[in-house]
């Protein structure tokens, strides 16, 4: 069928179509989506032609080739003749996350804004809360926090009542007050999240939500509430098989641990973190100290020296300090070792000083 006998509903229906297989990672080939663009072009639908170019954009943004995403979403912007057409705003929208993740911040926050215009010309307000939610985002990567905060604040007047995952807002607003340095409303945020958190939905930021609740709920003292969430949030990772979250996880409950003297099962929850697989060498380091320094505690100076020699191989091979700080600290063990009780402490106490418990909000 020639493309002049196609309908502007059509013409949307199949770009809808289109849109949904990309974002179900299902397989397409780029000649239908050139052809979807072909048909537009001969029905004279420029708005047809902009969301097919956007589509070429997502096509792109889900193969993390985003150089190329950002070319054709260009294109789709120069398709528009409607200066403030909702297309424009979602093609905005899409340039600013391609941007966001080639790390090119000041030009996303730029599109960021340009499809605020749009989305509040157009009384869109569920596009409005998503794009002040991006805007909030990448505000924060560049701990312009005060501003992230206005753009929250901003995305909740906007959201609508029905759709939107409010919750998932409360979270981010929770850890940017908490950046803040305002902790009493970063633990209130983070209840209004988990008290909105839809049931059975993203539950990998769910889980991340409970352990950054905990760990200020840890510098509260709030042990045992802590304690409570800390568990939660680890059966969620341990069924995702995430790693990564696992071992956020149980630094946490462990710093906790730590911080309620109980050095044994710190020590046994940092070592336990250590033997995850794919956890990256300077988290190894942070575990690795808190090993030594829950040790040392517990007067067990074979294991703190042994954590911290092993510190010493890895600093060692990524550089991250002088190779003679670093052997210094590991003879100040031995000096432990052999005097006991009577041992200097003031060598190992400065490496504390150094090489804080880490935290992982």
């Amino acid at each position: 069928m020639s493309g002049q006998n196609y309908s502007h509903e059509k013409l949307d229906s199949l770009n809808q179509h289109i849109s949904e297989v990309i974002l179900s990672r299902e397989a397409i080939s780029r000649v239908e989506l050139d052809h979807a663009i072909h048909l537009s072009t001969k029905a004279q639908y420029s708005e047809g032609i902009a969301l097919g170019y956007k589509n070429i954009g997502n096509f792109y943004y889900f193969q993390s080739k985003h150089d190329s995403a950002i070319l054709f979403l260009e294109k789709g912007i120069r398709s528009l003749k409607e200066p403030y057409s909702p297309v424009r705003s979602r093609l905005l929208m899409n340039l600013g996350v391609n941007n966001e993740k080639l790390y090119r911040f000041e030009e996303a926050i730029s599109y960021y804004l340009k499809a605020l215009r749009v989305s509040k010309y157009n009384a869109d307000s569920a596009s409005v809360a998503i794009t002040y939610q991006n805007l909030a985002q990448v505000k924060s990567r560049v701990q312009d926090y005060s501003e992230a905060k206005l753009a929250l604040d901003s995305c909740l007047e906007w959201a609508p009542s029905l759709g939107f995952n409010k919750a998932a807002v409360y979270s981010s607003l929770g850890s940017i007050l908490n950046s803040l340095g305002d902790t009493s409303s970063s633990i209130n945020s983070y209840q209004k999240a988990l008290k909105t958190w839809p049931v059975n939905k993203n539950l990998r930021e769910k889980a991340l939500l409970l352990n950054n609740y905990s760990n200020l709920l840890v510098e509260k003292k709030k042990f045992n509430q802590a304690r409570e969430n800390y568990s939660a949030a680890r059966i969620v990772f341990e069924q995702l098989n995430d790693h990564e979250g696992l071992a956020s996880n149980i630094i946490g409950y462990a710093n906790l641990e730590y911080f309620d003297s109980n050095y044994s099962k710190a020590l046994t929850l940092y070592q336990e973190a250590y033997e995850l697989e794919n956890i990256g060498s300077q988290l190894q380091i942070s575990l690795l100290t808190n090993i030594e320094l829950s040790a040392f505690k517990l007067g067990e100076y074979e294991i703190a020296h042994t954590a911290l020699a092993k510190k010493f191989l890895l600093v060692d091979s990524i550089a991250v300090f002088d190779s003679r700080a670093a052997l210094d600290s590991i003879q100040s063990v031995y000096a432990i070792n052999d005097l006991k009780e009577q041992a200097k402490e003031e060598e190992l106490l400065s490496e504390q000083e150094k090489l804080k418990l880490s935290r992982a909000i």
